[in-house]
C-alpha cells in the first residue's frame, strides 16, 4: 500500500492519495487517517464514487459510476444511497426520486 500526500500523527492528514494492494485508490481529504471531506475512490473492479465524505463512510453528496453503465447522482448517508437521487440505466431508463 502506498500513500502520498499530507500527513499528522503517522496519519494521512490533509490532501492525498491512498492505493490499496487490491487496485483501489482514494484521492482526496483525509482527516486523522480517515476519508472525510470530499475525494474520489476508484474500487478495483472499476466502479467510481466521487464526492463527500465522512469517517471513511460516503456521505453528503455524491455520484457513483459502476462499470456496468449505471450512474446514480444524489445523497448518500452512512456509506449508502439515502434521500433524493437520480439513477441512470444504460438503457435509457431514468429513476428520479427518494
Amino acid at each position: 500500500e502506498v500513500y502520498i500526500g499530507a500527513g499528522k500523527d503517522g496519519k494521512p492528514h490533509g490532501s492525498g492519495v491512498y492505493t490499496w494492494t487490491s487496485g483501489s485508490e482514494y484521492d482526496g481529504e483525509w482527516v486523522g487517517g480517515k476519508k472525510h471531506g470530499t475525494g474520489a475512490f476508484t474500487f478495483s473492479c472499476g466502479n467510481l464514487y466521487n464526492g463527500d465524505w465522512v469517517e471513511n463512510n460516503r456521505q453528503g453528496s455524491g455520484v457513483m459510476t459502476w462499470i456496468n453503465g449505471d450512474v446514480y447522482t444524489g445523497q448518500w448517508m452512512g456509506d449508502k444511497r439515502h434521500g433524493r437521487g437520480v439513477m441512470t440505466f444504460p438503457s435509457g431508463f431514468v429513476y428520479d426520486g427518494e
